[in-house]
């Protein structure tokens, strides 16, 4: 009854009583908001975006036909991403220009040969290679 008493009297008096929960939540909360804050992403490292760049090229496939040097289409059936797509169709454009007379299935190893060679032009650019898919 005692206890009563005294808690009677603080609320008359305009006190109020802070609970232990509550001086707890005072002293963590602002630890807590400044460890939750989102750490800065990281950039990729080059060797991070080759690794990806490479998974993306090797899930590529496409079909193209070139008629007298002119590629006169790329069709990207499953798609490595807008970059790797991109690579293998400029890649699949200049090798049938440089071998008008070679029909569309001989150009399979230019094409590999120009998609490594235009990967390294774009990254001695210092051009992003990862891009979302």
């Amino acid at each position: 009854m005692a206890v009563l008493l005294r808690e009677d009297a603080a609320v008359a008096a305009g006190q109020r009583r802070v609970s232990c929960g509550e001086i707890m939540l005072l002293i963590v909360e602002p630890l807590l908001s400044a460890v939750q804050q989102p750490a800065p992403t990281p950039t990729p490292s080059v060797e991070d975006e080759i690794v990806v760049l490479a998974r993306r090229l090797g899930t590529v496939r496409w079909s193209y036909d070139a008629e007298h040097g002119v590629l006169v289409r790329c069709t990207i059936k499953r798609s490595g991403g807008a970059v790797a797509d991109a690579l293998v169709c400029e890649a699949s454009r200049q090798c049938a220009s440089e071998n008008p007379s070679v029909g569309d299935r001989r150009l399979a190893p230019c094409i590999k040969a120009r998609v490594r060679r235009l990967y390294a032009e774009r990254r001695a650019a210092g051009a992003r290679l990862a891009t979302a898919p």
